[in-house]
C-alpha cells in the first residue's frame, strides 16, 4: 500500500543515513523502525492487561504476571 507522510527533515536524513551505511533501502529502514514500535506498543499493551489481571494468574498457577510474560516474551524478540 503506498501512503504519503510529512517528516521532519532531520529525521530522514538520519534514517537515509542509516540505510546507507547498512547498504539498505530509505523503504526497509522505515518499514523496520514501523514495525518495531509497532511491536512495542503491542508489547506494552499486553503488559498493563496483564498486570491488571494478577489475581485471575495466581489462581492459574503462575506466580504472578510478570511470570506469565517472561515465558511469552520468547515471541518478542
Amino acid at each position: 500500500m503506498k501512503t504519503t507522510i510529512e517528516l521532519p527533515d532531520p529525521l530522514i536524513k538520519e534514517a537515509k543515513r542509516i540505510a546507507l551505511e547498512r547498504g539498505q533501502t530509505l523503504k526497509d529502514v522505515m518499514i523496520s523502525a514501523l514495525e518495531s514500535e509497532v511491536k512495542r506498543v503491542k508489547k506494552d499493551e499486553l503488559l498493563s492487561w496483564v498486570r491488571g489481571t494478577q489475581k485471575e494468574f495466581k489462581e492459574t498457577g503462575w506466580e504472578n504476571a510478570d511470570q506469565y510474560v517472561a515465558e511469552q516474551r520468547s515471541g518478542w524478540e
